[in-house]
């Protein structure tokens, strides 16, 4: 008695598993023709590797489902940079061609670097969901690691000549190319150390390189 219990309770828990009502079966004794199955998310359906009349066994991949409402940030960082990354440094990341820029938050670090690309991949949250972005979207991103007051002027105002940098100068009778080092970069601005203009005295902040071509072409 207590064996065919046991089996009877196995029955119908692979029966409720299956998404069958044992109740109703119990009541009626119809048997269904078909079940449903539903998705552990809720999400849109990107791969369906099934068809009708196909047997499948229950290691076999039926759908792909994507759940956006929660849309993950995988960064890869080369391995020099990793002592630099913590857990909560801000995100800004924006896909190639786009001016449009997403927040985001360091939510794991990795731990491992991989051989072949020397990097380890960093996982980040973002700060606004929904986001419009598709899965397996490839963005470029940046991330905050310390803040600190430096003076900085746009890339366009500098041009390079070799090892060395140069910005222009606005005098009363046209520009002065002056020699500076620079520092840090975000891909906008750039850092440059011990500048020192005098009150009257301007800084070129577009067109560097026509500047020097001008220059150029009156010696």
């Amino acid at each position: 008695m207590n064996l065919q219990q046991a089996r009877y309770k196995g029955l119908k828990a692979e029966l409720e598993l299956l998404g069958i009502s044992v109740k109703t079966l119990e009541n009626t004794g119809e048997i269904q023709s078909s079940i449903s199955f539903y998705a552990p998310v809720n999400g849109y359906i990107t791969k369906v590797n099934i068809n009708n009349g196909k047997l499948v066994s229950p290691n076999d991949l039926l759908f792909e489902i994507v759940d956006r409402s929660h849309v993950h940030l995988e960064l890869q960082v080369f391995a020099k940079d990793v002592a630099q990354l913590k857990e909560g440094q801000r995100i800004e990341c924006q896909m190639p061609g786009s001016d449009r820029v997403y927040t985001a938050e360091v939510h794991l670090v990795g731990k491992m670097i991989e051989p072949e690309t020397k990097t380890t991949m960093v996982h980040g949250h973002f700060d606004k969901e929904p986001i419009d972005l598709i899965a397996g979207t490839y963005v470029q991103a940046r991330i905050l690691t310390q803040a600190k007051e430096v003076i900085a002027v746009p890339t366009s105002a500098i041009i390079k000549e070799g090892n060395e940098s140069f910005i222009f100068i606005k005098k009363v009778n046209g520009f002065e190319k002056t020699a500076v080092i620079t520092g840090a970069s975000d891909g906008d601005f750039i850092e440059i150390e011990q500048l020192e203009l005098a009150d009257n005295e301007q800084l070129a902040l577009r067109g560097a390189y026509y500047i020097n071509g001008s220059m150029d072409g009156e010696e």
